[in-house]
């Protein structure tokens, strides 16, 4: 099995969104970090980025940023109905060949924090909510306080720095200069798996999503 390939962070950029994006939903979606909390009528001020892969082991791959659209991964919701409605779905996307399914991993609560993960294994159980984007399951202090980190990190695998996404349960930033963001869905078509896959699509839920822009 091959595994997700390899990134390099480009300077190509797509447009800032000129008006505000049209709701919808979908089962396939691209996870585009929003600042947070959102400041109503007012664009982000630097390209936007998109949630990507890394490669830094066998099966293993560091979630980082990236600006450019192309390398965003194609992600799908996971779960039985009753699942989805208590935050205990998995968020996946396929890499390799045959298709083997990666999840978005974070650390548990009381764990030491780290990088998050798209990689081989059980991930974080959660949802995808329309504005709040994804939701941790874990995350059940009740006050809200967790939520998604952007820092610019060294990633030893490759000797350089990556913008990173970590996930916090305190609501601290988990380092200097990391900014608080919202994972966001973007809508995208979910493509069909071809005969061998690893994966299935038998229990994907739809998810509300921002349509990009026209």
């Amino acid at each position: 099995m091959r595994l997700l390939p390899t990134l390099t962070l480009a300077a190509t950029a797509t447009a800032l969104p000129s008006h505000p994006p049209s709701h919808s939903s979908s089962t396939g979606f691209q996870l585009l970090a929003l600042p947070h909390p959102p400041t109503p009528g007012q664009p982000p001020s630097s390209p936007p980025r998109y949630l990507s892969a890394i490669h830094t082991g066998a099966g293993q791959n560091a979630a980082v940023l990236s600006p450019d659209l192309s390398s965003a991964r194609l992600f799908y919701l996971n779960g039985t109905t009753p699942q989805i409605r208590a935050r205990q779905a998995t968020i996946l996307t396929d890499g390799g060949t045959p298709p083997f399914p990666f999840s978005l991993q974070v650390q548990r609560p009381g764990e030491e924090g780290r990088v998050a993960a798209v990689s081989v294994g059980s991930g974080m159980p959660g949802a995808v909510e329309r504005g709040r984007g994804v939701v941790n399951g874990w995350d059940r202090d009740g006050k809200g306080r967790g939520g998604w980190w952007v820092c610019e990190e060294m990633v030893a695998y490759y000797n350089r720095v990556f913008e990173v996404v970590r996930y916090a349960y305190d609501g601290k930033a988990p380092g200097e200069g990391c900014k608080a963001v919202r994972l966001v869905a973007r809508c995208a078509v979910l493509n069909e798996l071809p005969a061998g896959s690893l994966s299935s699509h038998e229990f994907v839920g739809e998810v509300g999503c921002e349509e990009g822009d026209k």
